[in-house]
């Protein structure tokens, strides 16, 4: 029997996807148009790593968010002369480009579409609800607050706070031993297969994955939030 619910945070309780998007397009916009795709395929290049980064505690929270769009601007201001507005300043440039992205990512980002349904009626079922995510903790629980699904959740387990990242076993571990129950009762319920299901199975977790665009049909797959209340009642 489920008595627990562990949701990922960006893009499955809440539309990442498109706030990053969104974000930068606003943090690039000072910049001419070739130079903003330059620095959106950049962007994809250079973020990843520096996150890894930050995840693994060789870069400060603050270090990380300045860092990735400093990396962005120097190569690009490199590459395309001309192209990002004078008088120019390295630090000021990527913290006004880092903060407008994060009004996008943190203040206007916006539920996945049948995220309240779903936390509403397992709540009506007795089952508890918490977000197990990676990221900074106050970006984190700032999406959460912004959204609305705080009030809808009980425990928020972050990264940052709790020292180690999906994909390991570990955090999973470490919200199992905090909620108190067998890894049998609780369910992990995410986008990523290599971040949310196959860690949580492997530390004995059922685990269902979000996949929007997926055939239906399959087993362990929903399609839509409001399935999984179902889906953890057979489980």
């Amino acid at each position: 029997m489920i008595r627990h619910v562990l949701f990922d945070l960006d893009d499955t309780l809440c539309d990442f996807a498109g706030a990053r998007r969104r974000g930068l397009t606003a943090a690039f916009a000072p910049l001419e148009p070739t130079a903003a795709e330059a620095a959106l395929r950049l962007w994809g290049e250079v973020e990843p790593g520096l996150y890894r980064y930050f995840s693994r505690r060789v870069l400060s929270r603050d270090g990380y968010r300045r860092l990735r769009f400093a990396a962005v601007l120097s190569a690009v201001r490199g590459t395309h002369a001309g192209a990002v507005p004078e008088p120019y300043d390295l630090d000021n440039a990527a913290g006004a480009m880092n903060h407008a992205f994060m009004t996008e990512v943190n203040d206007r980002v916006k539920p996945v579409p049948g995220a309240v349904q779903c936390l509403r009626a397992l709540a009506e079922q007795g089952v508890g609800c918490h977000v197990l995510t990676n990221g900074p903790l106050d970006g984190q629980q700032r999406k959460l607050t912004v959204t609305g699904l705080r009030d809808l959740v009980d425990r928020v387990y972050v990264s940052e706070e709790l020292g180690v990242a999906k994909p390991d076993p570990e955090v999973f571990r470490r919200a199992l031993a905090d909620l108190g129950v067998p890894a049998d009762q609780v369910l992990m319920v995410g986008d990523s297969l290599k971040y949310d299901v196959a860690p949580a199975r492997a530390a004995g977790l059922p685990a269902l994955w979000y996949a929007p665009e997926h055939p239906a049909g399959e087993g362990g797959v929903v399609r839509d939030l409001t399935e999984v209340p179902d889906a953890a009642a057979l489980l």
